[in-house]
């Protein structure tokens, strides 16, 4: 609420005409191929973690926060694009923190691809943007994107008019 006051007193009348406010709050682990696990899980779990990500140690603090006993982290840079030396690297380094779950983010485990690195499970922490309710802000935005989605709306249905006739023009 301060930014945004300090933003509304920066900016005038050129300031946002609707304030949206979201949190991440993880929701579940995700293995590579779909399977989730309750992040209860993640409670008094050995866990070796890794993130190639801007912020790894935020990554870090939210698998704390949520109980995990995290043996040992490692932060990659950023888009890191993970070659086939690095899944046998990760895995000798679980087995020896004997780690009992490895722990990444989604936007790293697309590029792994795997349920597990030898016999030590792999899963994502899934992410969920939360829109904070505050005031009518919701609302404001709906009644802003409302003529926008009409527009949408309305071309959608002109396409399947257009190929519903051009359908049955091909079959005739």
């Amino acid at each position: 609420t301060e930014i945004r006051h300090r933003l509304e007193r920066a900016c005038g009348s050129a300031a946002p005409q609707v304030w949206l406010e979201a949190a991440h709050r993880p929701v579940q682990l995700r293995s590579a191929s779909a399977a989730t696990q309750p992040l209860e899980r993640l409670a008094n779990t050995r866990v070796a973690a890794f993130a190639g990500i801007g912020n790894p140690a935020a990554f870090r603090g939210s698998l704390a926060a949520l109980g995990a006993s995290i043996v040992g982290f490692r932060g990659f840079p950023d888009h890191h694009p993970y070659p086939p030396a690095d899944l046998p690297a990760l895995h000798d380094w679980a087995v020896k923190l004997e780690a009992d779950l490895l722990v990444t983010t989604l936007k790293d485990l697309v590029k792994l691809r795997v349920d597990q690195l030898g016999d030590i499970p792999l899963f994502a922490l899934e992410i969920a943007l939360e829109i904070l309710p505050e005031g009518d802000s919701v609302a404001a935005l709906e009644a802003l994107l409302a003529p926008i989605m009409a527009r949408a709306a309305h071309a959608s249905g002109r396409l399947q008019r257009h190929a519903a006739a051009a359908e049955r023009t091909a079959t005739a």
